[in-house]
């Protein structure tokens, strides 16, 4: 293979950057820890960047888009819970500045093991993937139990929100039949009161005829 050495590698040597990667390469990286720092670029300025070490590699500037990624990897934005999540990066060209340009953008989508076992979702029969920082079998095992079924991220919380509804409408219901009932038991009430001052109205006649 043909030895590949990008001319930015040189010029910004302490980052991660586009030029970091081969051509068409996805590189499946491990966050250690995120915070923010004053990053100097190539053109000597200086900033206030947030900044993902990672296990094994140099850090990784993070744009808005990018950490947005890893929050729905994660399953939250607390950077504090960024913590061994693993994240997959690749090359893309962007528009920035007026211009294309190439920059490293992160998948939404948590990498699969090759030797991890795929489940796939009861409902919609894609394949569990990692997410909130459990494998895949976790979470399939974790909503099994929970919701009698294995299921991705995405239909546990539809299915969790159906149920919800459910759950809802039922005690609205069961409220209306209560109130139905009583409503009827009032109505049943009136006719016996009605018949019981008619008794006492004859018996009274009775006892004026008898005299």
């Amino acid at each position: 293979m043909e030895e590949y050495v990008h001319w930015k590698k040189l010029t910004n040597p302490d980052y991660i950057g586009a030029y970091s990667f081969l051509p068409g390469e996805k590189k499946v990286l491990t966050i250690d820890y995120v915070k923010q720092e004053m990053v100097c670029g190539a053109d000597g300025k200086k900033e206030q960047c947030i900044v993902a070490h990672l296990v094994g590699e140099k850090p990784l500037v993070l744009c808005r888009t990018n950490c947005k990624a890893i929050a729905e990897i994660a399953g939250t934005p607390n950077i504090l819970k960024w913590k061994n999540v693993k994240i997959t990066a690749e090359v893309k060209k962007v528009k920035a500045f007026g211009e294309i340009v190439e920059a490293v953008r992160i998948s939404s989508k948590p990498p699969v093991s090759s030797d991890e076992t795929k489940i796939s979702c009861e409902d919609c029969g894609e394949f569990i993937t990692p997410q909130a920082g459990m494998t895949a079998k976790e979470l399939a095992e974790y909503f099994k139990s929970k919701c009698g079924k294995y299921l991705c991220y995405t239909c546990a919380v539809k299915y969790s929100k159906k149920m919800s509804d459910k759950k809802e409408n039922e005690a609205k219901s069961n409220e209306a039949e209560s109130n139905n009932t009583k409503s009827n038991d009032a109505g049943s009430d009136a006719p016996s009161e009605a018949t019981e001052s008619n008794e006492s109205e004859i018996a009274h006649e009775d006892n004026e005829n008898k005299d």
